[in-house]
């Protein structure tokens, strides 16, 4: 196995490995690389202003994954979904889809 090069990050507000995943190798089949790279599960949850490590140069995983990196860099993009799902969370239970106290 080759040696790998890798640069670090940090994880911001509401970021998952999913999040980070696409934000640095620009598809969420990406998550397995930081896994193995950074000794966490898929139930990790990533706080923010940790520090993560990424593989450099971005592997080839998908056709386009590493147009997708730039298309979010260039615009400053950092994906960030846990705040809105607790929102959506709330909605359904405020609306009565949901029992109060089953989602977290």
């Amino acid at each position: 196995m080759a040696d790998l090069n890798y640069k670090t990050i940090t994880s911001l507000e509401g970021q998952n490995l999913y999040n980070i995943a696409i934000q640095e190798y620009g598809c969420a089949e990406a998550v397995s690389l930081l896994r193995e790279d950074n000794n966490v599960s898929l139930a990790t949850v990533i706080k923010p202003g940790r520090v993560l490590k990424i593989r450099v140069p971005v592997p080839e995983i998908t056709t386009d994954n590493r147009a997708v990196v730039n298309r979010l860099a260039a615009a400053g993009v950092f994906p960030a979904t846990a705040e809105r799902v607790v929102e959506l969370q709330s909605h359904y239970v405020q609306t009565g889809y949901v029992m109060e106290g089953y989602v977290k």
